[in-house]
């Protein structure tokens, strides 16, 4: 008998299960971009980026609009979900930091006007940009795809991808802050929710967006496009907890997880359950 090809798998769904199966991944995809964009509202409107940069407020807001949808949608359990809050604030400390390292003590991949500080007019420093992006996707992308129960080869591939998308993600955020950046704070200032100061400042020599306005577009850029992203690496174990998927789950689930992030994340879970 003929076995099924791998192109007509494809064309069938997400690991060969029938189109229909593929709204669960597809609700992932939307509910985690959902989350993503109101991860980045709130972290813009309560959180003042200038005087918080090295707080873990953004990453624990960005932690919970990831552990909501995952663990709604029963791709984590509740402990993983909250150990995904507590590692989300830990990573994004380590990737301010990396970044803010690398801006003060390599002068040499910095403009000399941005050496001391993360921005400055409408000129950032793009190679500490890109690898704090870098450092977050890396991490996060791992954390997550390990945690969800995908095998240890596919992690590494899912949190080399993240790692490049969130460095392009974060010089893309940052480079909108005259556009995205500015139109942020005048729809949070309606609400009185805009964080002090201008968006935009003119001296003598002409008119600048401040660091703020950056800011605010880097937020939401990096945290959409990463939470998109997620969900679209993560939609065929959201297929594979239907009930209906669950022997073909348990036959491709996590088993060849190291013993250390089992240790931080609990036992695999059992699919056939």
């Amino acid at each position: 008998m003929r076995t099924e090809s791998s192109d007509r798998k494809l064309r069938r769904g997400t690991n060969g299960a029938p189109p229909a199966q593929n709204g669960q991944g597809t609700r992932l995809v939307v509910a985690l971009g959902l989350c993503g964009v109101a991860s980045g509202i709130i972290t813009c409107a309560f959180i003042y980026p200038q005087d918080n940069a090295n707080g873990i407020s953004p990453g624990v807001i960005f932690g919970i609009s990831l552990a909501v949808p995952l663990t709604f949608l029963r791709i984590v359990d509740l402990l993983k979900a909250l150990l995904l809050v507590v590692y989300s604030a830990a990573i994004y400390v380590i990737a301010i930091v990396t970044a803010i390292f690398v801006q003060m003590k390599y002068p040499q991949l910095v403009p000399e006007a941005d050496l001391w500080n993360m921005g400055n007019g409408e000129t950032p420093a793009l190679i500490p940009l890109f690898i704090g992006g870098f450092i977050g996707g890396l991490l996060l992308f791992a954390v997550v795809t390990y945690a969800s129960g995908i095998s240890a080869r596919w992690c590494m591939a899912n949190a080399l991808v993240g790692a490049v998308l969130g460095g392009v993600l974060g010089l893309a955020g940052w480079a909108l802050g005259g556009s995205l950046g500015v139109v942020l704070w005048h729809f949070l200032d309606i609400f009185h929710l805009a964080s002090g100061g201008s968006p935009r400042i003119c001296y003598d020599d002409g008119c600048y967006y401040t660091e703020l306005a950056h800011t605010y577009s880097l937020f939401m850029v990096w945290q959409t496009g990463v939470a998109v992203a997620m969900g679209w690496m993560l939609r065929s174990v959201a297929v594979a907890v239907r009930p209906e998927n669950a022997s073909h789950a348990s036959r491709s689930g996590p088993g060849s997880r190291s013993g250390v992030v089992t240790t931080l994340f609990g036992k695999p879970h059992n699919w056939s359950q």
